[in-house]
């Protein structure tokens, strides 16, 4: 079984080799058959232009920097392609930090 930073780099790359495969249109006929569903993007700018591509849809579009909003939320969430590689990319940079501090913390102990 792969551990989860294996699993992180796996879904990272396969999300940017993918770039413009139809994610987004994916996620948003889904949206189409259900009310309510929330939508998870990268940036106040790419919620700002889905908005404008979509401006009759029943959905709520959000960046990942405004995720307050989704307290008392219970709506489903999908999760665009561009919000993905941030995440992913971000979880992977915190964890490779992590180890890094790790490492110097046990050498440092280890004096």
């Amino acid at each position: 079984m792969k551990n989860i930073i294996e699993i992180l780099q796996t879904l990272l790359s396969y999300y940017n080799i993918n770039r413009q495969k139809g994610h987004t249109t994916a996620i948003f006929e889904g949206t189409k058959h259900t009310h309510n569903a929330i939508v998870l993007t990268s940036s106040e700018c790419m919620s700002r232009h889905l908005k404008a591509l979509h401006p009759n849809g029943s959905e709520r579009i959000l960046s990942i920097h405004n995720l307050d909003a989704l307290r008392g939320a219970n709506s489903p969430l999908l999760v665009d392609n561009s919000a993905m590689v941030v995440i992913l990319a971000g979880a992977l940079t915190k964890i490779d930090d992590l180890i890094s501090e790790n490492e110097y913390l046990r050498k440092k102990l280890n004096r």
